[in-house]
């Protein structure tokens, strides 16, 4: 039983020293992959941007017969508050940004009323949810009741994305 018992361990030990040896005979190491850095390939961002900013490609964009589409109303809306389109579809969650979100949301809701729905709009401004949109527009709705300058302003806004039509060039 012990000379079994010693061949087997004998046995166990060899197939170990193979097994090392395999391993171990190649005294040249495989080439490992380059790792590509990324900054050589991503633009570094302004040390002032705290969340990074989904690309404006993600976004759908949703066009309709006839009027401009949705990107050129925000971007409409954009310019006369004085921000960016990319701004209004992040996630940025300062004061100033979300109220013209805000507006941005209601007016786009009034203008394309019959042909949009909220949870389209909410995909279209940054992923957010239906009832964000719906919350948005009562929101500015009552803000304008409170006050007349903001109501003036509004339906500036509302009335030159109503008359926006789509560029020639783009053949509409």
């Amino acid at each position: 039983m012990e000379a079994l018992q010693e061949s087997y361990l004998q046995k166990l030990q060899r197939e170990h020293k193979e097994r090392r040896a395999r391993f171990f005979s190649n005294p040249e190491p495989k080439p490992r992959p380059k790792l590509v850095s990324t900054t050589a390939i991503k633009p570094p961002e302004p040390p002032s941007a705290k969340r990074v900013l989904k690309p404006e490609l993600q976004f759908p964009k949703i066009t309709f017969d006839g009027t401009g589409s949705l990107i050129l109303m925000l971007g409409l809306i954009a310019d006369y508050f004085g921000a960016t389109t990319v701004a209004l579809r992040s996630e940025d969650r300062h004061h100033r940004i979300t109220r013209i979100r805000q507006i941005a949301c209601a007016v786009l809701y009034q203008a394309k009323r019959p042909r949009i729905s909220s949870v389209q709009l909410g995909n279209f401004m940054g992923g957010r949810d239906h009832s964000t949109v719906v919350h948005a527009i009562r929101k500015v709705t009552a803000m304008c009741v409170r006050d007349p300058k903001l109501q003036e302003k509004v339906s500036e806004v509302a009335c030159m994305c109503s008359q926006l039509k789509w560029p020639k060039q783009y053949g509409r």
